[in-house]
């Protein structure tokens, strides 16, 4: 049939014993080829079809279609997969391929082509069989990334943040107590589906904000499901992160937290010292950790948005203090009002605090430097971010 290779002969005459052969050869795509024989006799014929199932052929090519990665964690991981095909261009899965890094101090890579970084640089990572090899550049820059994330749902959140970030062009999340939405001093809602169009995430808080140990089996697992099936629900995307109530579980909490979602921020690195804050991308998305912020407002002349953690940290480890309104004299209204439950900033790399400044329009998040020296972070006061 078409595509499906030449039969040769196309005719034969059966010999004295009643048979006749011909040789089927496949055509060059792998898959499902069918071919058809005809019998004919005196006053009798048959057709019968032949069902053959071509295999690609030895491997020849070896393509990685990536033009280059960028891992901006210490010990982020990226799966290189390489396309391979034989002569004809038939995809070829399971081949046995042998990789190698021109600098192994930069970027490691196993057997299965999952590549980890070790520290900033540049290198080329080979992929190869034995009749061709490919390879792929590797950039390794540990820039460090700042989350903001207003806890519980205040309607500040919206009347008063909101429009401070939407000044400096940058985005947050709102952990929501899903049972209080529409509450008096709650956001609505509305409020909720206006901040995740302006590119906010609206993740997981509970139902009801209880402690999760005091909670019965079936009641964890039910302040869990249901919270996340109000966010799906309602159309947010959020749904696979949260946010653990007080900061308060233990390893029944997080194995059922495990169970619904795929990261949780359950440490205040104020409660447990800066150490806590792991380096990102973080090993283990559950041990995401914050620090607790109390945003202020107070006259400065660079209009810097700070965030305060709470708690006796080293002078200069913490970030600055001032959350300026629209005016630079800070008159009026605040910008961010002092709630300490209104604001919480997630900061990586660990031990670094975080100060976010306008300048010409634009927000620059710069990082502050601590008492300490520790090589594998950024250097001090170094840019990590301007989103």
């Amino acid at each position: 049939d078409d595509g499906s290779g030449e039969i040769d002969p196309v005719w034969s005459e059966t010999d004295a014993s009643g048979r006749a052969g011909a040789l089927w050869t496949l055509g060059t795509s792998a898959g499902r080829q069918t071919a058809s024989a005809g019998l004919e006799m005196p006053g009798n014929s048959r057709t019968v079809r032949l069902v053959a199932t071509a295999l690609p052929g030895p491997a020849k090519r070896l393509t990685i279609l990536a033009d280059s990665f960028r891992l901006t964690g210490y010990d982020e991981t990226a799966l290189v997969v390489p396309t391979i095909e034989d002569a004809f261009g038939n995809l070829i899965e399971g081949a046995a391929v042998s990789w190698d890094v021109a600098d192994p101090a930069v970027v490691t890579v196993d057997l299965a082509g999952q590549m980890r970084a070790a520290k900033p640089g540049s290198t080329l990572v080979r992929a190869s069989i034995p009749e061709a090899s490919d390879s792929v550049r590797v950039i390794v820059d540990p820039s460090g990334a700042i989350s903001i994330t207003f806890d519980d749902g205040w309607l500040t959140t919206y009347t008063q943040a909101f429009p401070v970030l939407e000044e400096f062009q940058l985005r947050a999340n709102v952990a929501v107590i899903t049972g209080a939405v529409g509450w008096d001093a709650y956001l609505t809602l509305p409020h909720l589906q206006a901040l995740d169009s302006a590119g906010w995430s609206v993740v997981s808080h509970t139902v009801n904000h209880t402690r999760l140990p005091t909670l019965s089996d079936s009641a964890l697992d039910e302040e869990l499901r249901e919270s996340q099936k109000w966010i799906s629900e309602n159309g947010f995307s959020g749904g696979q992160v949260f946010v653990v109530p007080y900061l308060d579980w233990g390893p029944r909490e997080r194995q059922a937290i495990a169970k619904y979602y795929r990261a949780a921020r359950g440490t205040s690195a104020t409660y447990f010292w800066p150490d806590s804050l792991v380096r990102w991308v973080p090993p283990d998305p559950f041990e995401l950790t914050a620090l607790e912020a109390d945003a202020r407002c107070s006259s400065t002349r660079s209009r810097r948005i700070g965030f305060q953690p709470f708690g006796k940290l080293p002078r200069s480890w913490r970030s600055s203090a001032t959350a300026c309104c629209p005016s630079t004299s800070c008159t009026g209204n605040p910008a961010l009002s002092g709630n300490r439950h209104a604001s919480v900033l997630q900061a990586t790399p660990p031990k670094y605090g975080f100060s976010i400044r306008n300048r010409g329009g634009k927000a620059s998040v710069w990082a502050k430097s601590p008492p300490w020296t520790d090589p594998a972070l950024p250097s001090p006061n170094r840019l990590v971010s301007a989103t």
